[in-house]
């Protein structure tokens, strides 16, 4: 699909043809990539994927232990923070994701606040591909009535998390995971190359160099990848404290996984490019 179609010329009600030749792009990679590594022997890959498991089960534990009110103030410290980077503000569409119910950094907040400052959104897709590992970012086609937006408190306060106007997903269906995804009634508009000026990374784990560590699917790698043909695609990536680890650590990384240009912590920031306004 090319670049420069317009917008309305992408919306439909079933994904395109284009759709499912990336899905099955993805699904080759997913099943031969630690083969086709460049860098790595297949003891190394080995080693690396199990080394990722052991990070991913310790970081489980510690995000099982913490409380709703303790994600929650912390969630909120990370969204203080977002709202006033320049490369936030000036973005008129955000790519967000949806939060797990529990155990992940909620994106309540963030979400009523690019609805209020009248940002383009775009939520992910996975749902139909468990198996082939991909992944759409889909814009949210939504009513004026979804969440307030008119209130200049909600603009200007990024806590507007008991705002008591329903958002957008929360009549949505939900898929394996229990995140909300888009309904099959919603028109679809996919994310195209440039049509993302910011990207929000989630992620299970990360080090202080940029590295992420996701929950082993690889979504995320491979849709950065898709959307940077052009133009690298803008990513500050959110965590909750006990998501990034102690000073010395490092994720173990494969040659496909994305690093990140900024990482947010409710207590840390690191950015890794002089300039995240560009």
């Amino acid at each position: 699909m090319s670049t420069d179609e317009s917008p309305s010329s992408r919306k439909q009600q079933l994904p395109t043809s284009s759709t499912s030749d990336a899905a099955d792009v993805d699904a080759k990679r997913a099943k031969t990539e630690h083969d086709e590594s460049p860098k790595l022997s297949s003891i190394d890959e080995d080693g690396v994927r199990a080394e990722k498991q052991l990070v991913r089960k310790e970081i489980r534990v510690k995000l099982k232990a913490l409380s709703s009110d303790e994600i929650h103030e912390q969630s909120k410290k990370v969204w203080d923070k977002l709202v006033d980077l320049p490369v936030y503000k000036s973005a008129k569409s955000v790519g967000l994701f949806l939060s797990m119910p529990k155990s992940e950094i909620s994106t309540e907040v963030i979400l009523r606040h690019c609805v209020a400052g009248g940002k383009d959104i775009y939520v992910p897709q996975v749902g139909q591909n468990f198996e082939n590992a991909h992944m759409e970012l889909l814009k949210v086609i939504h009513s004026s009535n979804d969440t307030t937006g008119s209130n200049k408190e909600e603009k200007n306060n990024p806590d507007t998390s008991t705002a008591s106007t329903p958002l957008f997903y929360e009549s949505w269906p939900k898929n394996k995971w229990k995140i909300p995804e888009p309904p099959s009634s919603m028109p679809i508009e996919m994310a195209q190359p440039g049509d993302v000026d910011l990207l929000v990374v989630p992620g299970l784990a990360f080090d202080r160099l940029g590295n992420r560590l996701g929950q082993g699917k690889g979504y995320y790698d491979r849709f950065i990848e898709r959307m940077s043909v052009n133009k690298p695609l803008k990513l500050v990536a959110v965590c909750l404290d006990c998501q990034l680890l102690e000073s010395g650590r490092k994720i173990p990384v494969n040659h496909y996984d994305q690093q990140m240009q900024m990482i947010l912590s409710p207590s840390e920031t690191f950015s890794f490019v002089k300039d995240t306004t560009a």
